[in-house]
């Protein structure tokens, strides 16, 4: 299900569209070489965000910290066991659950320094 199709109660999230239609993600793939979930991203790596696929309730924490469609992220570093995950968003440091970065889908523009963990 797209993220934003079930409104949430008392709170009108419509100015922060964030569903992508087919079109839309030509473009950016033409932009970019690809498309993934910020969690399989490495340090270093970034990207724009296209879409949140979370439940309405995350997808809107999301998007009022910053996860907006069109926002630049980058990926900093994860824990030993690779849970949490720091990003940048904008210039802001952010700490996700790998079970939320899961959901947010990313057109990567750059490469990072390689598949190491924990940087």
């Amino acid at each position: 299900m797209p993220l934003l199709t079930q409104p949430v109660e008392g709170i009108d999230i419509s100015a922060h569209e964030t569903t992508l239609h087919s079109a839309d993600i030509d473009e950016y793939n033409a932009m970019s070489s690809t498309v993934r979930a910020l969690s399989q991203l490495y340090p270093g790596q970034s990207g724009h965000v296209l879409e949140i696929t979370a439940e309405p309730s995350l997808a809107l924490n999301m998007l009022e910290i910053g996860l907006v469609r069109g926002a630049e992220v980058r990926y900093l570093r994860s824990a030993p066991w690779g849970d949490p995950i720091e990003i940048e968003v904008e210039g802001f440091l952010l700490s996700l659950r790998r079970s939320e970065a899961d959901a947010i889908i990313v057109s990567v523009e750059s490469d990072g320094p390689g598949p190491h963990q924990g940087t």
